[in-house]
């Protein structure tokens, strides 16, 4: 009969932590790999508290009592899931008949305390969003057409996206001044510079006002034609 767990190794047996306070410096441990559950596969404090700091290092196994662990720099406990689905993952490419394929919380914890790349590889190889080769598809008026990324601060890695959005004008109203027709949303924000407050952007593109933000700018342009700087800025660069 097939063991718990998917087989998988961390590749640096080295947990990190910060105990206590958020701005504590992280301790590191050695961690011992033969310390293992009273079952082998599943953690359960405080039944397995000295084989948990045996493993892992001391104090980690007592955070309730001294009000607060994080392990360093990795995902946490709210977000596990995905550390069990990285390692599923990893199961499917690397199948081993000694194990059931579910990965135990061992394996789990292992990941979290040492920061193991193996949820980032999952992240990059098999969800969109995670690398150039997979963006997310957006269709937003407020950012650049075709491929951009961004940061995102609460994984630590950048994002990939495509947006889909054609651009120019599709609203109601049809300018005198046929060229403005080609004015996009993010060229109108554009020749706002500063002035175009984000909380503004937020409540048009939740609300999908783009078309009618712009109409009213371009009806706007269209009146004052020569008299307004940008009517002739535009005119210059798209071509009367």
């Amino acid at each position: 009969m097939p063991k718990p767990g998917v087989g998988y190794t961390v590749a640096n047996p080295t947990s990190s932590y910060i105990m206590e306070k958020l701005t504590n410096p992280p301790q590191r441990y050695a961690m011992h790999l033969d310390a293992l559950p009273a079952d082998g596969a599943n953690w359960s404090l405080p039944r397995d508290h000295d084989a948990y700091e045996r493993r892992y290092g001391p104090g980690t196994a007592e955070f309730g009592d001294r009000g607060f662990k994080m392990w360093y720099g990795s995902p946490q406990n709210e977000i596990g899931s995905v550390v069990a689905d990285a390692l599923t993952w990893w199961g499917q490419q690397h199948p081993n008949p000694e194990f059931d394929g579910r990965p135990t919380n061992v394996e789990i914890v292992d990941v979290q305390a040492t920061n193991d790349p193996v949820w980032r590889l999952y992240l990059q190889s098999a969800r969109e969003g995670f690398s150039a080769a997979h963006p997310v598809h957006v269709n937003d008026p407020g950012k650049p057409p075709g491929p951009y990324q961004e940061w995102n601060p609460f994984w630590g890695m950048m994002n990939y996206y495509f947006n889909d959005f054609q651009g120019g004008h599709t609203g109601r109203y049809q300018p005198h001044h046929r060229f403005l027709s080609r004015v996009t949303y993010v060229r109108m924000k554009q020749a706002f510079h500063q002035r175009w407050a984000w909380p503004m952007d937020l409540v048009v593109q939740k609300h999908q006002l783009g078309d009618e933000v712009l109409d009213a700018w371009i009806a706007l342009l269209d009146q004052q034609g020569e008299e307004n700087p940008i009517f002739v800025e535009l005119q210059r660069e798209l071509g009367g």
